[in-house]
């Protein structure tokens, strides 16, 4: 999907990979990042916020939380005991998309 995205943005644009959901290597044509001058950058949130204050990231945590009611909402799926993690992982590698699946005690 990040090629595609990356074709569709407009010369000189920046593209920012933050997640690996399907595990499978992004596929970048070189024509973009050599004669459309666009860019490829990985962002790692653990690394960005040990670069913050501790006020910054309280602000931060806080800004976070406020989007969580609607903005930043998540689905879940489903809910499942733990001694079903296996069934759970299957469960969503086959769907990743439809929701989390919650392990519960």
């Amino acid at each position: 999907m990040s090629g595609r995205v990356l074709r569709a943005q407009p010369d000189g644009s920046e593209l920012i990979v933050y997640g690996a959901l399907s595990l499978e290597a992004n596929q970048i044509d070189p024509m973009s990042l050599i004669f459309e001058a666009k860019r490829v950058k990985g962002f790692w949130l653990s690394e960005w916020l040990r670069h913050r204050s501790v006020l910054g990231q309280f602000k931060l945590g806080r800004h976070v939380q406020s989007l969580l009611a609607d903005d930043l909402k998540t689905e879940v799926h489903a809910r499942m005991p733990l001694e079903k993690l296996a069934s759970a992982l299957e469960q969503y590698a086959a769907n990743m998309t439809s929701g989390k699946i919650l392990l519960v005690p």
